[in-house]
C-alpha cells in the first residue's frame, strides 16, 4: 500500500521553478513509500504455503491407498480363522488302562487276519509286546525271552502277540529263524502301534513296549521298556492281576 506525501515549497523554490522549468521536473511532487512485509507476515505466509502442500500431499496419497484397497480381494474372516485351525497338528487318542482292546484287524506272518479285540473275548489275558524291527540284536532278546517262557504264559492262560511294522514276510523269516511259538503282528502303516502310544515319530518308527489285556481291557501300558526283562514284567503283572 502507498501513502502520498505533499511536498511543502517554499516561495523562493517556487519563483525558482518558474524561472527554471527543469528544476520543477526535479523536485517529486509525491514520495511513494512501499510498505516493507514485517518478518512475522512472512513466517506466516511460508507456513500456510507448507501447510497447504502437506495437505495436497495427503490428499493425494489418500487417494492412492483407496484406489489399491478397492483391487485387493476381501479376505472373509471364516476362511482366515479356519486356516489357522487346518495348521494346528491334531494329537490322536492313545490307551490308558482301563480303555478297550482297539477293534483292528491285522495280518500274522502267515498274512492270516487276527482282531485282538475279537481274541480278548476268548482269552483271559493278551500280552502285546511291540519291538523296533524283526531280526535286529535287541529285538531278538526280546523275543526269544517270550519264546523261553512261553510255557509260563501258556499255564496263565494268556495269548502272546508279538507285534512291529515289518511285513508279513519278514515276520515269517523272523519266525522261522527263532522258532517262535507264538504269532507276530504285521502293522506297517502303524493303525495298531499308533493307537497304542508306541510310534516313535510322526514318520515312522516303533518304541519297544509292552501291554497287558485282560478281559478285553488294558491293565497295563508301558511304553518304552527293556528287552531282556520284558517278559517278566508282563508276567508279574498278569499274576498279580489273576
Amino acid at each position: 500500500m502507498t501513502e502520498a506525501v505533499p511536498v511543502r515549497r517554499s516561495a523562493r523554490v517556487a519563483a525558482a521553478a518558474k524561472r527554471n522549468p527543469e528544476l520543477e521536473a526535479k523536485q517529486p511532487e509525491v514520495v511513494a513509500k512501499k510498505a516493507k512485509p514485517s518478518p512475522k507476515s512472512k513466517a506466516k505466509d511460508t507456513l500456510k504455503t507448507e501447510k497447504e502442500d502437506v495437505t495436497s500431499k495427503d490428499e493425494e496419497e489418500h487417494k492412492q491407498e483407496a484406489a489399491q484397497s478397492e483391487d485387493k480381494p476381501a479376505v472373509a474372516k471364516d476362511e482366515t480363522e479356519s486356516e489357522k485351525v487346518e495348521a494346528k497338528p491334531v494329537k490322536s487318542k492313545q490307551v490308558e488302562v482301563g480303555d478297550a482292546v482297539p477293534d483292528i484287524t491285522l495280518l500274522d506272518q502267515d498274512s492270516k487276519e487276527v482282531n485282538l479285540a475279537e481274541v480278548a473275548k476268548s482269552s483271559p489275558f493278551v500280552v502285546i509286546f511291540a519291538y523296533p524291527k524283526a531280526n535286529t540284536p535287541g529285538c531278538t532278546r526280546q523275543a526269544c525271552a517270550y519264546r523261553d517262557h512261553h510255557e509260563e504264559f501258556k499255564s496263565a492262560d494268556v495269548r502272546v502277540f508279538g507285534l512291529s511294522a515289518d511285513s508279513p514276510s519278514a515276520q515269517k523269516k523272523f519266525e522261522t529263524k527263532f522258532d517262535f511259538p507264538y504269532q507276530l503282528l504285521s502293522d506297517p502303516k502303524y493303525e495298531l502301534i499308533g493307537v497304542l502310544g508306541a510310534k516313535k515319530t510322526a514318520t515312522g518308527g516303533v518304541t519297544r513296549s509292552h501291554w497287558v489285556i485282560k478281559d478285553g481291557k488294558f491293565v497295563s501300558v508301558n511304553v518304552g521298556v527293556k528287552p531282556d526283562d520284558s517278559w517278566s514284567k508282563t508276567l508279574d503283572l498278569v499274576k498279580n492281576s489273576a
